[in-house]
């Protein structure tokens, strides 16, 4: 099957979840997540709320949906998971995903009332009510918190980046407190064995830690790599420990944790040690002692340029405050704006105003000479407008700039998207060809059918039909009424699902049916769409050349059912069964004379036998019930009991007379309730019988 797991995925390996499923094609979804494949895994790195993720949906065939909480990482943060959890819900009910299992924190087999634990209880209660109000298998699987050296949030890899840095590390648990932990190899063997051994019944499963150690015992532990660690406990109260149910893992898939993470912390810390940036060189701490950014470059480079301006103008700009040939503060500012964008030319042009003025104060004007004359305000305007202009440019074209990467970017991993689910999809419609053609699925299961259907005796047939239409309409509640006539006002029960066998009449009045069977008449398949609750959900016949023979009598179909494919497969399968069945029938017109004893009702002792074990298979397989009856002569001959069997016994109950003159009646659809109304028919005709369990 094809199944997708999304939620906390930074404790996942490829590795692990391929040795979990190891027949199935798995797709990991996760923002903790790499692009990665290994065989039939394959991750990716964005979650559930990326509207990337529904074209995943559509692409692959889910049958399940694995949600891991990010509360199973230890002291770890998580944000919106209940709006992530309708998000996912809204997924699995479009997409019809009947499967689905959540693994969530054990914290909440405490009894504390800690936000946390009250988060958790609501996301349990979200997670109960969708997949019961929608029909869905749920495995809740309350879990010890995950470790695994190989995650960026792994409790024991942020604690030693802390310490390493000589950061105070402050558990958020008193130093009696138990840590549960738990290895991700060791829930991967769970994982296999719960698919291993999946059922379609929804259930609750606590999964214990090998061991647990004390967080003030965790702390002597990290004392021995740093003595000098600032290590602080939280005050107060301790928790109140996780209370186990019962212990379904060990019972049930005979599964317990066989790794305690705390053996494994050497482990943790060599990886953490292999994983940090070597020491830098002393030539790169100066380098990046002295090095000057793009801020400090840009404010030396504006006073060495305005330093320059003023040095010209001094020596060489003579009397600058008319425009002459060129104007040198008018350059700089343009220069400064058209290259740093319009603040630096705003400062840029302030400082050539303030120049400017100073030039003007030179030669001898006012600032009251120079602010009234409005003539003298054309530079300054000048200034802030080339800034202005300049600087507009200049923030146009890198907005421009950064708009376009990012929009290439976004197409460019839009485009690596779109030919990754490519190549899935083309492989994944290779697959499926090979098993529509190879497997049952398409040609192999109608030859399937015909297989099963194809036999001369109509009995057999019926036994055969239910499990063939179970099978391909995907539904546990079938029935077969029979017709005897075209004037008949009762239809009797044949074979029906197990499920319901017990639960349906075992005959029906067909008074209360004629709307569905003016269309059954035609070769149309009924259905339900006023949803009479006493009514099936589809209804369709078999006819013979005396009208309908057989009613296929569908029950509770599900709503996804409710289409035109559906009622197609009803058609086909009932156009199949219809061709066997009555050439069964017309077979054993023919062969009346060696079925039949000459002028009586009874039929062969070979035949009856035949008839017998058939019975027996359906009853084995929950199809039918039967009795089989022996009848005493009392010394009458075979032709009277026969004619007054034939009153008393229905058309498709057999009766039968052996060598040694005993008389057998086999009666279909009877139980141990109502033999005795078998019993007192046959007693008001003159006859006396007993129940046996076989033939002498």
């Amino acid at each position: 099957m094809d199944i997708f797991v999304t939620g906390n995925t930074s404790f996942l390996s490829l590795n692990n979840v391929k040795k979990a499923f190891p027949n199935d094609t798995v797709i990991i979804c996760g923002e903790d997540s790499e692009d990665e494949k290994l065989g039939k895994v394959r991750s990716f790195s964005f979650g559930i709320m990326n509207p990337k993720s529904k074209k995943l949906f559509q692409a692959y065939d889910f049958k399940r949906v694995i949600y891991i909480s990010e509360y199973l990482t230890l002291e770890g943060k998580a944000k919106d998971e209940v709006e992530i959890l309708k998000k996912l819900f809204s997924r699995l009910v479009h997409f019809n995903i009947k499967e689905f299992v959540f693994l969530t924190s054990s914290m909440v087999l405490s009894n504390d009332e800690t936000g946390t634990n009250i988060i958790l209880k609501s996301e349990e209660e979200l997670c109960t009510h969708y997949t019961e109000r929608y029909g869905m298998v749920y495995k809740q699987i309350r879990c010890p918190f995950l470790v695994y050296r190989g995650s960026k949030k792994d409790y024991f890899q942020r604690m030693f980046d802390k310490l390493e840095k000589d950061e105070e590390w402050k558990f958020l648990s008193t130093r009696e407190e138990r840590l549960n932990l738990i290895m991700p190899a060791d829930l991967t063997e769970f994982m296999y064995r719960l698919s291993d051994s999946w059922t379609d019944a929804s259930e609750q499963i606590d999964l214990r830690p090998k061991k647990s150690i004390t967080f003030g015992e965790l702390a002597d532990r990290i004392r021995e790599y740093y003595p000098n660690a600032k290590l602080n406990f939280a005050e107060g109260k301790p928790h109140s420990k996780e209370v186990y149910g019962e212990d379904t893992a060990r019972i049930k898939f005979n599964w317990k944790a066989e790794r305690d993470p705390a053996e494994y912390i050497d482990d943790f810390h060599d990886y953490f040690k292999g994983n940090l940036e070597p020491a830098k060189s002393l030539y790169q701490r100066i380098r990046e002692k002295f090095h000057i950014n793009k801020t400090v470059t840009t404010i030396i480079e504006l006073i060495f340029g305005a330093i320059l301006v003023e040095l010209y103008e001094h020596f060489a700009g003579g009397n600058s405050v008319q425009f002459r040939m060129i104007d040198i503060r008018l350059l700089y500012i343009v220069v400064m704006s058209t290259v740093y964008g319009p603040n630096i030319g705003f400062v840029a042009a302030v400082f050539e105003i303030v120049s400017l003025i100073f030039a003007f104060m030179s030669q001898g004007i006012t600032l009251t000479l120079l602010f009234y004359a409005p003539t003298n305000w054309v530079p300054f305007i000048l200034y802030f407008a080339v800034a202005a202009i300049c600087g507009y440019h200049k923030q146009k074209g890198e907005e421009d700039i950064v708009f376009l990467r990012r929009e290439n970017k976004e197409l460019r991993n839009q485009n690596e998207f779109l030919r990754v689910m490519y190549e899935e999809v083309q492989e994944y419609k290779n697959q499926y060809k090979r098993d529509l053609i190879g497997s049952r699925d398409g040609f192999g299961r109608i030859f399937d059918v015909v297989k099963k259907l194809s036999t001369t005796e109509p009995e057999k047939i019926f036994a055969e039909s239910i499990p063939v239409m179970e099978d391909v309409l995907d539904s546990k509640s079938i029935a077969l009424y029979t017709i005897n006539n075209k004037n008949a006002r009762f239809a009797r029960l044949v074979v029906a699902s197990q499920s319901i066998g017990d639960k349906l009449n075992k005959s029906i009045n067909l008074d209360e049916y004629k709307e569905a069977l003016d269309m059954v008449e035609m070769g149309e398949v009924w259905f339900n769409s006023d949803l009479n609750t006493d009514m099936p959900s589809f209804i369709a016949g078999i006819n013979s050349e005396e009208g309908i023979s057989v009613l296929i009598l569908i029950y509770n179909a599900e709503f996804r059912q409710a289409s035109n494919y559906y009622m197609n497969l009803i058609r086909v399968l009932a156009g199949l069964m219809e061709n066997f069945i009555v050439k069964a029938w017309d077979y054993q017109k023919l062969q009346l004379q060696e079925i039949y004893v000459t002028d009586t009702m009874f039929v062969k002792e070979d035949y009856f036998r035949k008839q017998l074990e058939i019975r027996k298979e359906m009853v084995e397989n929950r199809l039918t019930s039967i009795r089989l009856f022996e009848i005493d002569a009392d010394k009458r001959s075979p032709y009277e009991i026969s004619s007054v069997l034939e009153k008393a016994i229905r058309t498709n109950d057999f009766a039968c007379i052996t060598e040694s003159g005993k008389i057998y009646v086999l009666v279909s659809q009877v139980d141990e309730d109502s033999e005795g109304i078998i019993l007192d028919r046959l007693t008001k005709i003159g006859l006396s019988a007993r129940v046996v369990e076989e033939m002498e």
